[in-house]
Formats: C-alpha cells, structure tokens, sequence
C-alpha cells in the first residue's frame, strides 16, 4: 500500500479467501458457503458478523455479535438500506453504477458487503468475487475471468 502497509491473504486449498493481514498480523477471518457466498466475517477481536441470503442469493440480513440487521439490497444484491429489529433504517449507502459509494450515512458500521454483494476490503476498496478483484474506481475486473 502507499502507506506501507502490506496487506496479504490466506487462501484455502479450494481457493476461497479465509484471512486478511495486514503486515503480518491476521485482522480478518471468513467463512464461505461456496466461492461466493460469504457465511461470516470474524475479525481479531472476535467480532463476528454473519450473513443471511435469500433463495436468489441476495443478502437480507446479518447478525453482529448478538445483534440482528436487515438488509434492503437491489436487483445485483448491492445493500442500500441497513435496518434494527425495530424497522429503523440504521445506515443508508448510495453508489453509482459503478459501485462507488457516493453517500454512508453511518461509516462506522461496517457490513463488510461491497457492490453486488461481493466482500469489500477496506484497505484496498477493492470487492472480491471468488477468484477476481473488482475496482470500482475504474468500473472493471483486474484479473481475467479465470473460467
């Protein structure tokens, strides 16, 4: 990174993405359900978030530590809306059709779900999909399609 920082990734034997360093130190596990869909985010605190999808594959809910989040997602499963249990809209996040987001309105909240549903990574503000990075700042994959 600019900032020299070095951020690498532990990949599984099946090619899922399970931990993020950053100069060395584990900072963030994850646990899949296949190659794309993300089951939980545990970071080295032991915060852990975890994930609910509909039957299309569309997120529509997290759990954070004991708290319980509704998502409001739109046709490529990017959330938009973040609500309590109560129904109160807690977090609102506007992106362009690019995927980059234009308005948070609550940046501490962190749902670790990028454009299209994809992981984002914080430090790099890229969003995995599998075996490919999305940049949204350039609206394009950095890697080919490896299929």
């Amino acid at each position: 990174m600019p900032d020299g920082r070095c951020i690498a990734y532990t990949i599984d034997p099946e090619g899922r993405r399970i931990a993020k360093s950053i100069n060395g130190k584990v900072v963030e596990s994850y646990l899949w359900h296949d190659f794309t869909t993300l089951v939980a985010v545990e970071d080295n605190y032991g915060n852990r978030k975890e994930f609910a999808y509909d039957d299309d594959g569309d997120p529509i809910a997290m759990r954070f530590n004991e708290s319980m989040y509704y998502f409001a997602a739109d046709q490529v499963g990017t959330v938009y809306i973040v609500a309590n249990t109560e129904g109160n809209e807690v977090k609102r996040i506007i992106r362009d059709s690019f995927g980059n987001k234009i308005i948070d309105t609550n940046e501490r909240m962190d749902i670790s779900l990028g454009f299209a549903a994809g992981l984002h990574d914080t430090e790099t503000g890229l969003v995995h999909f599998g075996f490919r990075e999305y940049d949204p700042s350039i609206g394009r994959f950095i890697q080919p399609d490896p299929l």
